[in-house]
């Protein structure tokens, strides 16, 4: 939901979240991170599987880690957490 949302619904939600818990889960698909929003895949999967991805979801993933660690949110993987 992150990148159809957008950056002001995931810092809101994480703001939210810390209220009762003391970590975020954000689960990102590795196809989000390419650029596949083209006319082979418009006619075969759904817009809002192909919007906000790539260059557009790295941009916004950057800007919400900067954000949270401006609020000294702490990042890490699951495992790491799980540790």
């Amino acid at each position: 939901w992150f990148r159809n949302f957008g950056l002001i619904f995931e810092k809101l939600a994480t703001k939210l979240n810390f209220i009762d818990m003391n970590f975020t889960n954000i689960y990102i698909h590795p196809w989000e991170f390419t650029e596949i929003d083209n006319e082979l895949n418009r006619k075969y999967i759904s817009k809002i599987i192909l919007r906000n991805s790539g260059h557009k979801f790295i941009s916004m993933l950057d800007k919400y880690i900067k954000w949270g660690k401006d609020r000294n949110y702490q990042f890490s993987t699951i495992s790491e957490y799980l540790k």
